[in-house]
């Protein structure tokens, strides 16, 4: 399966700028937004080539070229031909491609992990030591375990091709216990292009939640608080998954929420500031570790100057939010909450706080990286 969305244009001088081949999944979906600013911030001084290993089923329009391909030869024939000197990705179940791909090429590559990825059991290293682990826990009676994705890409990230993991606060212990060296675990916020939502202008009465139309993000929470709250204007902008579902969920309830489809990421900002109330919700973490992270839409609202709603899902999520959101227990509390407009204070603090989530902020500390290449 190989489709190319636009061709690269190749340089031949030698000022060239430095070029990047990033390896991404499902690019550029309407929830990717995260990679899409990061791009947007750097292609000014890379030149930058995607390979997305599915098509994206909620696309939206990419800057830069992007190849849909999930075969290692026409990745490597690609990257060949484009000659990179980094290679870049996003979520660490690319590790095991990006570092055959950088071995292949002898070039080195970057990771920036997310929360999913670092935070989720149950993942297969290797399927013959997978196999001699489940044989051994049958003989000795131990429960048998998978390693966690970190401790199972560690072996990769400490080889010398790989220069560095970007992750969040609340992951870099993982790293750590998994015997990554501090040297190559960067901790950073999330991604945001703070300067395309900051407004402080008054918001419109109204309350949205947006996102990955997936079980974790628990839009029937959303749902329901509507239907407690029926003299509120509710609205989802889901993307893709279970959409369906929900929309069958919503009927069910009486249709309390407007499903808006999603609009073009340059126009999203007018769409936060339609709202008084982001309400992102999300449940606690299950079996498998699988539980919202430190989603960027949260950044988004309160540059925005949107009230933020979030689940305490686990205590770091006051790190990621600090005084610039309420974080609640269950749905219930916020009926009474969001009847009225955001504090002035919460809304300053939410400025506040979704600054130091700028990349144009802090995009140094992954171009510091590349320039150990």
């Amino acid at each position: 399966m190989v489709a190319t969305i636009s061709k690269p244009e190749v340089a031949t001088s030698a000022g060239r700028k430095k070029r990047v081949l990033y390896l991404a999944y499902e690019y550029p979906q309407a929830s990717q937004t995260y990679i899409f600013s990061e791009i947007e911030a750097l292609k000014q001084d890379y030149e930058i080539h995607v390979i997305s290993l599915r098509p994206a089923p909620d696309p939206m329009p990419s800057s830069v070229p992007v190849t849909v391909t999930d075969r290692f030869s026409d990745a490597l024939a690609l990257a060949k031909e484009f000659k990179p000197d980094l290679l870049h990705g996003h979520w660490l179940y690319l590790v095991i491609p990006l570092s055959r791909l950088s071995k292949r090429l002898g070039v080195p590559y970057t990771i920036r992990a997310h929360s999913f990825d670092t935070m989720i059991k149950g993942q297969i290293n290797d399927p013959l030591r997978d196999r001699l682990r489940r044989i051994r826990s049958a003989i000795t009676l131990r429960e048998y375990r998978r390693p966690s994705m970190p401790r199972a890409m560690a072996h990769l990230i400490k080889q010398d091709n790989c220069l560095g993991v970007l992750t969040f606060p609340f992951t870099q212990s993982l790293f750590t216990e998994a015997g990554v060296s501090e040297k190559k675990i960067i901790v950073a916020n999330p991604v945001v292009d703070f300067a395309r939502f900051e407004n402080r202008s008054p918001n419109a009465p109204g309350v949205m939640n947006v996102g990955a139309c997936i079980a974790k993000k628990k839009i029937p929470d959303f749902i329901d608080l509507a239907a407690m709250t029926p003299e509120q204007k509710f609205r989802l902008y889901p993307i893709g998954y279970l959409t369906e579902e929900m929309r069958q969920y919503n009927e069910q309830k009486g249709s309390p929420v407007e499903f808006r489809q999603m609009v073009p990421y340059e126009d999203m900002p007018g769409e936060y500031k339609r709202h008084s109330w982001l309400v992102y919700t999300g449940g606690k973490p299950g079996p498998r570790g699988n539980a919202i992270g430190w989603p960027m839409a949260i950044a988004e609202a309160q540059a925005s100057g949107c009230g933020v709603c979030v689940p305490n899902v686990r205590p770091d999520i006051r790190d990621y939010v600090g005084d610039g959101a309420i974080v609640y227990d269950d749905i219930r509390e916020l009926p009474e909450i969001i009847r009225d407009d955001p504090p002035e204070a919460l809304r300053e603090a939410g400025f506040r706080q979704a600054a130091k989530s700028d990349i144009n902020k802090h995009k140094k500390v992954l171009t510091d990286l590349w320039l150990q290449a």
